[in-house]
């Protein structure tokens, strides 16, 4: 795989390569500012902003430290495919996910496991589309979140294709994210989507005429002026910059649709309690542990790890169940995560 990739480093992207990428990636855009949208309750937008080769002069455009999530793909293309994002907005998107302003200092311990659960629901939702239109399974293994230095990303992904986006959220600055794959993955893209995706022809312009004399005249000439892409940094919390594109995020019901199939752990904890290792080795069939709570007590409601609700246990023929009794206030959830 090393010598592939050296092979292609100092080739330039096809037409129908970079076609691919837009089809793809356009939709990964839509659907992930979606996704985020729910995830954070707050509006996303997104957009594709460029796609080329990982080089030197890209590799001076990142932060000096980027956290980085890499998924390998178990079935389908070959390779695997890389996040990359700033520590900022790294620690700004987990706090909103607990409900936070987004206002804070990256904390590698709680941030970057935190952010494991947007990109993959990201990156979840990518795969499904790849495997629809591959008419196959196509499924990645996630690795663990880490923070890498300029030298470690130009070391193990040299030569990949980096795709960049653009990612704005209501009340924050605009921040630039990549996602990265090496060449061969995108060679899998080309070979099996390229039935579905149309390649614009150039046109070839017109033969110049003949050389005449030239004529003397005089022509008024006017500087180019194009309008910014960005508004100021203090409008940005007034709305959500919008974002040109052939895509645009999901809106109204459409949002919910897109994580309606998504699973979560749901968990009933009857309650807790603490013990010496010594009496732990001492456990047998018919040992007695006594809990922190109270028999008839309300019990705790965990939805994905994180504490929802209180209920009282039910029984429904011969089975358990829980009747929820007390949806959690925003603050007490914001206590809970923070004892966590």
């Amino acid at each position: 795989m090393d010598e592939l990739n050296q092979n292609f480093s100092n080739q330039a992207l096809s037409k129908m390569e970079q076609a691919i990428i837009k089809d793809l990636e356009s939709g990964f855009a839509a659907s992930s500012a979606g996704i985020l949208q729910t995830i954070i309750n707050r509006d996303v937008a997104m957009e594709l902003v460029t796609t080329r080769l990982l080089d030197e002069g890209l590799l001076m455009e990142m932060a000096d430290e980027m956290v980085g999530l890499t998924w390998e793909c178990r079935t389908g293309p070959p390779g695997s495919v890389t996040m990359l994002l700033e520590r900022e907005l790294t620690a700004r998107v987990v706090d909103l996910m607990i409900m936070g302003d987004g206002n804070v200092e990256f904390m590698p311990e709680e941030h970057l496991d935190g952010i494991v659960e947007a990109l993959g629901q990201m990156q979840d939702n990518w795969q499904k589309e790849l495997s629809s239109r591959a008419d196959s399974q196509v499924e990645f293994s996630p690795g663990k979140p880490e923070l890498l230095s300029r030298a470690e990303i130009a070391q193990n992904l040299e030569g990949q294709v980096v795709v960049s986006f653009r990612m704005a959220i209501k009340g924050l600055p605009e921040y630039i994210f990549f996602k990265l794959y090496p060449r061969e993955t995108l060679q899998w893209f080309t070979k099996t989507l390229s039935t579905s995706v149309s390649v614009e022809e150039e046109v070839e312009p017109p033969a110049p005429p003949a050389a005449e004399e030239p004529e003397t005249t005089t022509a008024e000439v006017h500087k180019a002026e194009f309008p910014e892409f960005t508004e100021p940094p203090a409008k940005a919390e007034e709305t959500a910059p919008p974002l040109s594109g052939e895509e645009s995020a999901p809106t109204g019901l459409d949002q919910i649709s897109i994580i309606m199939d998504l699973e979560l752990p749901i968990a009933i904890e009857l309650g807790r309690t603490r013990m010496l290792i010594r009496d732990l080795v001492r456990l047998g069939a018919g040992s007695i542990i006594e809990l922190n709570k109270l028999s008839g007590e309300p019990v705790d409601l965990y939805v994905n790890e994180k504490k929802f609700a209180r209920g009282e246990v039910v029984v429904i023929d011969e089975n358990f169940g829980v009747r929820i009794t007390e949806i959690l206030k925003v603050e007490e959830r914001l206590q809970h995560l923070a004892e966590a």
